[in-house]
């Protein structure tokens, strides 16, 4: 997934989806991007649909 212009994301490195105080941040593996709240939602979308069901 592309989160910035020439930045592609693998789903399975993202550990972490969040919004605080209006900034938005993904963790992944061992580094934070600030990104967009549209992107922050496309994520957070995408890895619920990717989540294993029980």
């Amino acid at each position: 997934m592309r989160i910035h212009r020439s930045t592609l994301v693998s789903l399975g490195h993202v550990k972490e989806v969040r919004m605080e105080h209006g900034r938005c941040t993904v963790v992944l593996d061992d580094v934070e991007l600030q990104v967009s709240r549209r992107h922050t939602r496309e994520l957070r979308d995408r890895l619920l649909r990717a989540a294993p069901r029980s």
